[in-house]
């Protein structure tokens, strides 16, 4: 078992993510797509493992990503919460098994919209071996 947080060196963010401090988030932080970028959010996290569960937030600015592992598209993540709490609430794993053994790369794309509630949140990655 092992957790890599969204800001450590071995996750790119490409496009709006960006590294937040939080002290209530395991490892003290998390990713939002809150920043300003010209190219598409995406994160990618290449991993050696057999399942992978991703720590995400839910907000009611949230929106939807798909995410991608070794190319396949998997139940895709919804950070939309709908209660009218404020801030980011992360109490969601999201577990991808059956992946094998070896390598495999999982990517998290956010879905572009017109829509001010298109946020994405991730605390981390956890792999199981």
């Amino acid at each position: 078992l092992r957790y890599v947080p969204c800001r450590n060196s071995s996750v790119q963010r490409q496009g709006s993510w960006k590294v937040r401090k939080d002290s209530s988030v395991p490892r003290g932080s998390y990713c939002d797509t809150s920043g300003k970028g010209k190219r598409r959010s995406v994160v990618t996290y290449s991993f050696t493992g057999q399942k992978l569960q991703i720590l995400q937030g839910k907000a009611t600015s949230g929106g939807f990503a798909r995410v991608i592992v070794d190319g396949d598209k998997r139940k895709q993540l919804n950070f939309r919460s709908k209660s009218g709490a404020s801030g980011v609430a992360f109490d969601k794993l999201r577990t991808y098994g059956k992946l094998g053994r070896g390598t495999h790369t999982v990517r998290v794309v956010m879905k572009q919209t017109r829509s001010s509630r298109n946020e994405g949140f991730l605390a981390g990655f956890v792999v199981r071996r």
